[in-house]
């Protein structure tokens, strides 16, 4: 009995491998039109947008101007171009533990960022301390020199004066640390990179919730696109530029 269970259990897991490993039958017209309408609102590309801030300055008679070229690669799904934040793309492709990861690291890197900030806003508060000290020190010339006691009363004036100028110097050397501290905490802020993955594992991620969409509603493989840039002009305040879309 035992070796006559084993052998039916073998075939039945034979036919369900067997049933398994054929492909499924070709949809019809209708189901293949549900199908793509389905697929084309719910897959992911990445398109990559290009900008070029130009910001010119004037000193005296010259003028200066700096070209920052800037590259986002930027998750679109469908064809409604529903712009995706990282959340919202880890959490379309099936990774929410990326998409936890991520929300980590742009905690850590906002908490940086207001460290950064908090330390520039010091920087101005102490400096703006210490200007106002060394402006309003003690006046010689609330002493009267025709006074018996003018000697004392200057000399009393010249010691509050050390006194005023050792504090607003210190409140100098404070609002000179803490310019240093915001301005390397900024560049720390701008290293950090909160996407747990890099760009192109991001973009191998939507490249198989794609191609995992089209298996399930039964689609064969799509050619990838062809590629496709548009330049647009662009004037924000005193900058002024173009910027490039890319899809790739």
């Amino acid at each position: 009995m035992m070796t006559k269970g084993l052998f039916a259990f073998a075939m039945v897991m034979l036919v369900a491998g067997t049933a398994a490993a054929q492909p499924s039958a070709p949809l019809d017209d209708e189901a293949r039109d549900r199908s793509e309408a389905a697929y084309e609102t719910a897959f992911i590309v990445f398109e990559d947008e290009y900008a070029a801030y130009i910001r010119m300055e004037h000193w005296g008679d010259y003028t200066h101007g700096t070209v920052t070229p800037v590259r986002n690669a930027v998750p679109i799904r469908g064809v409604q171009r529903e712009r995706l934040s990282p959340v919202e793309f880890y959490d379309a492709v099936g990774r929410d533990d990326l998409a936890s990861d991520y929300q980590s690291g742009r905690r850590k890197q906002l908490v940086v960022g207001g460290v950064s900030l908090g330390a520039f806003g010091l920087s101005a508060t102490f400096g703006t301390i210490a200007m106002v000290k060394w402006m309003s020190g003690p006046d010689f010339t609330e002493c009267d020199i025709f006074s018996p006691t003018w000697e004392a009363c200057n000399a009393d004036v010249d010691r509050r004066a050390r006194i005023n100028d050792a504090q607003a110097r210190n409140w100098a050397i404070g609002a000179g640390v803490a310019l240093v501290g915001g301005v390397v905490l900024g560049a720390i802020f701008r290293s950090i990179d909160p996407h747990p993955v890099s760009e192109s594992e991001r973009r191998m991620l939507a490249h198989d919730h794609n191609e995992r969409l089209r298996r399930e509603l039964r689609l064969p493989r799509r050619r990838p696109a062809t590629p496709t840039v548009s330049v647009t002009p662009f004037v924000d305040g005193d900058a002024a530029g173009l910027s490039a879309v890319g899809r790739f």
